[in-house]
């Protein structure tokens, strides 16, 4: 297949676009917590049961607190403006190759802040490492898509500047710490932050207007200013920073992970990327590697593209299970694995049409066999003990339906208004889901090809579930949700 995400040279590269990033009491940027430290690079491969497929058009289906003074405002406005990113991106080209970077950390960090400043949200996420910002713009371009189609924003929502929203910095000083070759940590160390909102200039859609409605809900303009004090702690507050052949860039993914990592000696060497042979060795090497806390395997077949942050910081990790004194002889063993790939919108997809767990019962020896397989859109399940089959069961999409057609008779006792409006729900339940089963999808997890092997795509796998996952909601169901 054609890879269009260029190799990076000492690159730091993309991810989903986590959660906007919490600035604690203490300052620091809180890290995703949703997975242990020591087992995140699990993810991948967990993630395997998320259903996805290209994004293709669905068939239509008939059915009847607030952060301390200081640096935390300053470092929430840099975050905020990023994460804007993901709600204001359209579909159009931005200068993904361009030699963007700068010529330090702070200089890096100011860059972006300009470009917030001048509410070129556009300009602040060229300042993003080469990987991390084609992912974004993907992600972006998305994200306005479906918003608008569901009516959430405005037809006037726009990746070159949010409006109704301005972010103003003043005498900004900081300082950066050398963390390595590549990362540095750079703090805000004085200055102001001035924001403003002004409501009536959002690009507010329609149904998210009835939905305000609906809820009593009103937007007021909003003005905040904030001076930032000096904090002698450069561990707290900061902001990370990487490096690759373009200069120095603003990063999400690092900054995480700095702050992940405290403390703690950087790795010395990163993790080399050793990819696979097809798209089913991949995820099949993964999830062997997973299940016998090989983590060293594991991380070496994330894709080096999408995440080069986990190859610089992955022999943390490789530490972190080792200390755990952790036994896998008791883990279930993968004992066969039928596979299939399709080129989807963010790779090529794995799915899983059969694959045999087996696992050894630690008390008394037993031997335990679970088998899963699809056929169109069920999945049979069987469990065995010692050869001797004890349960089998099949769920297809009809079954999900069923659960909404069987519950109860739809009547409603007269005024009985929550009786009224879960029956609307159910509704849409049903409809959601018969589009579901008009349009059957296969789970799998998202591989891509580079320089000739293949590499399994974690955020990948997680952005394209959720983006099929909302081409099922119709702009219909909301707003019979909202009138009932």
């Amino acid at each position: 297949m054609s890879n269009n995400w260029q190799e990076p040279t000492n690159a730091a590269t993309g991810f989903p676009p986590p959660p906007p990033l919490a600035v604690a009491p203490s300052m620091q940027i809180a890290p995703p917590t949703a997975i242990p430290a020591s087992h995140a690079l699990f993810a991948p491969y967990a993630a395997a049961a998320v259903p996805l497929v290209a994004d293709d058009p669905l068939p239509v289906y008939v059915a009847p607190e607030a952060a301390k003074r200081g640096r935390g405002k300053l470092l929430g406005a840099i975050a905020a403006g990023v994460m804007l990113l993901g709600g204001v991106g359209t579909a159009i080209a931005i200068r993904s190759n361009a030699n963007s970077g700068a010529a330090s950390p702070e200089a890096a960090v100011q860059s972006m802040m300009n470009s917030i400043e001048a509410g070129d949200w556009l300009g602040a996420m060229e300042t993003m490492p080469q990987g991390e910002r084609q992912f974004y713009v993907k992600v972006a371009e998305k994200s306005i898509s479906e918003a608008k189609r569901l009516g959430f924003l405005s037809e006037a929502g726009s990746a070159r500047k949010v409006s109704g929203i301005k972010i103003d910095f003043k005498d900004i000083t900081m300082q950066s710490l050398t963390v390595s070759d590549r990362v540095a940590r750079v703090t805000i160390t004085g200055g102001s932050v001035t924001s403003d909102v002004t409501a009536s200039q959002l690009p507010i859609g329609d149904v998210l207007s009835k939905l305000m409605g609906h809820e009593n809900a009103t937007l007021t303009d909003q003005h905040n200013e904030q001076t930032i004090t000096p904090n002698d702690d450069s561990s707290k507050g900061f902001i990370g920073t990487v490096k690759d052949d373009e200069g120095w860039h603003v990063s999400l993914m690092y900054t995480a992970a700095e702050n992940a990592r405290g403390e703690k000696a950087m790795p010395k060497e990163a993790i080399a990327a050793k990819g696979a042979a097809s798209p089913e060795k991949a995820v099949e090497e993964m999830v062997r590697a997973g299940l016998s806390a090989d983590v060293n395997r594991v991380v070496e077949l994330v894709d080096p593209q999408e995440g080069a942050v986990f190859h610089d910081y992955g022999q943390l990790l490789v530490d972190a299970v080792s200390q755990d004194d952790i036994d896998p002889t008791y883990w279930p063993k993968v004992e066969e694995m039928q596979l299939t790939s399709t080129p989807g919108d963010w790779g090529t997809v794995v799915g899983v049409k059969k694959i045999v767990m087996v696992s050894t019962n630690s008390d008394d020896g037993s031997k335990d066999k679970i088998t899963f397989e699809q056929s169109g859109d069920c999945t049979s399940i069987t469990s065995e003990t010692d050869g001797e089959v004890s349960d089998t069961q099949q769920f297809c999409s009809s079954d999900v339906q069923d659960l909404f057609l069987n519950d109860g008779d739809g009547t409603c006792d007269e005024g009985d208004e929550g009786c009224a409006r879960a029956n609307v729900a159910k509704d849409v339940m049903r409809a959601i889901t018969g589009r579901a089963a008009a349009n059957p999808y296969q789970s799998g997890v998202v591989t891509r090809q580079i320089d000739g092997k293949w590499y399994v795509s974690p955020s990948s796998t997680v952005v394209a579930a959720i983006f099929r996952f909302t081409k099922l909601v119709e702009r219909s169901d909301i707003e019979k949700i909202l009138k009932a």
